[in-house]
């Protein structure tokens, strides 16, 4: 699970909710009834653009799992989780011995219609896991009606709101665990079923060489090999991209291994692709690629999300130079 930003509200939106809600008001008022509007999956091409045609909690790509716009707060009744169950595993996977029992059924129906409340989600996340639940801080096991102030309290990360890197991690197996004992990333792995056997399966082929490489790159930052740090940097930079199927494991192992983050890594992988353009203008006495070359590493290393100890290092060790040519 990654954090994704979040798709524009299309223009218009607004004013076209509203006129479902009108519609709607006059069919209940109608004798016959007819069945309530879905004016959601209208929209669905904008998360799976979003989202790389990425489920928002597991991370399966909707083309093998399809998806749906899923609700984040459910919009009709909220259960709440009394036993987590397991998976059966099998050409189908079943999801065995899970109870909920239903603590409210109106539901956060006023967000229904809500932008920000919509992400794309694969069936086995949105309905043969999460369904109707939305995990709540300091829940006393009583029925509740749901309101606004439920919103600081809610547990359950929301891929467009929340940094999951921050709540979840991998290991190389392809497990998943709460980050830091994340109260947030226990209750997201069990509303989501994020640990089910089929998942955990689907993680490992990548989080497995992944974890592989990191522990290469660790040894070649010990070493301060820099050419072998860039030879390790460049997979597990384009695996951990947003695009790539199950990211958030590629960047948990890289995180656990090395102590850089996915976005710290990638600004490496980049400067130190600059040193090696500078140090061969300088060879070849081509002073302006040479100094095109610095300016993109001083852009890279006055980066907020610049490894800048790491940057100095390599900077130093390969031209010579000090951190005052860096700030010039």
């Amino acid at each position: 699970m990654i954090r994704y930003r979040r798709p524009p509200k299309p223009r218009n939106f607004d004013d076209r909710m509203q006129r479902v809600v009108e519609r709607a008001a006059n069919r209940a008022a109608a004798v016959e009834k007819e069945k309530a509007p879905e004016p959601w999956k209208h929209y669905k091409r904008y998360f799976r653009r979003a989202q790389f045609d990425k489920c928002g909690y597991c991370e399966c790509t909707c083309a093998n799992h399809p998806g749906a716009v899923e609700h984040y707060a459910p919009k009709g009744q909220v259960s709440r989780l009394v036993c987590c169950g397991d998976e059966r595993s099998g050409d189908e996977p079943e999801v065995l011995e899970r109870n909920v029992e239903v603590c409210s059924s109106t539901g956060y129906h006023w967000l229904a219609l809500e932008w920000d409340n919509w992400l794309l989600a694969c069936y086995r996340c949105n309905s043969s896991w999460k369904g109707t639940l939305f995990p709540l801080r300091e829940d006393d096991g009583n029925p509740y009606t749901p309101s606004v102030e439920d919103w600081p309290r809610r547990l359950l990360l929301n891929p467009f709101d929340h940094d999951p890197e921050l709540e979840l991690g991998f290991d190389h197996l392809g497990a998943v665990f709460p980050h830091n004992d994340s109260p947030a990333g226990r209750a997201t792995i069990d509303t989501c079923g994020l640990h089910r056997i089929s998942l955990v399966n689907l993680r490992r082929r990548v989080a497995h060489p992944a974890d592989s490489e990191a522990r290469k790159l660790r040894k070649a930052l010990r070493r301060e090999a820099w050419d072998k740090v860039a030879a390790r940097l460049k997979p597990l930079v384009l695996a951990g991209r947003s695009c790539m199927p199950h990211a958030g494991a590629i960047r948990s192992c890289l995180r656990m291994r090395t102590g850089l983050t996915w976005a710290q890594a990638r600004v490496l992988r980049l400067f130190l692709r600059q040193v090696k353009r500078f140090l061969l203008a300088i060879e070849h006495d081509r002073h302006m690629h040479a100094e095109r070359a610095l300016r993109w590493m001083r852009l890279l290393y006055a980066s907020p999300l610049a490894p800048r100890e790491l940057l100095l290092q390599a900077f130093c060790a390969q031209t010579g130079g000090s951190e005052d040519d860096l700030h010039a």
